[in-house]
């Protein structure tokens, strides 16, 4: 009798130790303000670098490459873990307010990877930039919308040989134009249809050694100077009347990225 005590107050005990402590409904994120977040959320998950590794994975295919060259490689938990200075810089930011489901839909409130992962979940929410970051960061969107770095050169072609006027009534084709366009962006490299490359990644312009390929692009501010203002065409350019009437609607006065330094 008195072992068969002993044995259920084990259980008791053990039983309070999982409830207070060691369950996988709560726990301390490993901070400097030690946050006790629940591990049934989206921040409790990509702040567990254990439990991430358990649940990833892995790869079907090499990561894309871009304008820098073929992407470094890092592991499926490695991308998605939230720590150091990256993510205390984040909580300070306004993104963290908004919440991971502002951004990429979801669940937010569960521990279970594929429930938090369905319906109308964001992998790559920047790719919807236009529903998720234009009501915060209007300038920037549209900047981008007409951007060579978002493929207008070819939504112009496509859009225009279909009778419209440019890229900006490009949403006005047909659905499945649309759909198929966007489905199929990838089948050509994107380099054939952007006009500073030609049908080139790498020229004599963009292959700037040690340096991005916009050094020989953007006007940037070095010393006193302006570097690459050439470039461009503005109205201070044209001094002839007739140089004016004919050819100030194509100058850029107006149309390049705000950041952009022009005296």
């Amino acid at each position: 009798m008195k072992d068969l005590k002993i044995g259920l107050s084990a259980i008791v005990v053990f039983g309070m130790i999982i409830g207070l402590g060691i369950s996988c409904t709560n726990y301390t994120i490993p901070d400097k303000n030690n946050i006790r977040i629940s591990a049934a959320s989206c921040e409790g998950c990509h702040t567990d670098y254990e439990r991430l590794i358990e649940v990833h994975s892995p790869d079907t295919g090499a990561p894309a490459g871009g304008c820098g060259g073929t992407a470094p490689h890092y592991e499926p938990y490695d991308r998605v873990f939230m720590g150091g200075e990256g993510y205390d810089a984040y909580k300070e930011s306004g993104h963290y307010s908004i919440g991971c489901t502002g951004c990429h839909n979801g669940e937010g409130k569960t521990g279970d990877k594929d429930l938090a992962h369905s319906g109308d979940f964001m992998r790559h929410h920047s790719m919807f930039y236009e529903d998720k970051c234009t009501t915060c960061h209007k300038d920037i969107t549209d900047n981008f919308t007409t951007s060579i770095h978002n493929g207008t050169g070819q939504k112009r072609k496509v859009a225009m040989r279909s009778g419209l006027s440019g890229p900006e009534e490009f949403d006005q084709l047909p659905a499945h134009q649309i759909e198929g366009y966007n489905d199929n962006f990838d089948a050509f490299p994107m380099y054939n249809y952007t006009t500073p490359h030609n049908i080139l990644r790498w020229t004599s312009r963009t292959n700037d050694a040690g340096g991005s390929c916009s050094m020989n692009c953007h006007i940037r501010k070095q010393g006193d100077s302006l570097v690459n203002k050439n470039l461009y065409l503005f109205m201070e350019d044209l001094e002839e009347d007739w140089e004016i009437s004919s050819t100030s609607h194509i100058t850029v006065d107006g149309e390049l990225p705000s950041w952009w330094p022009t005296e």
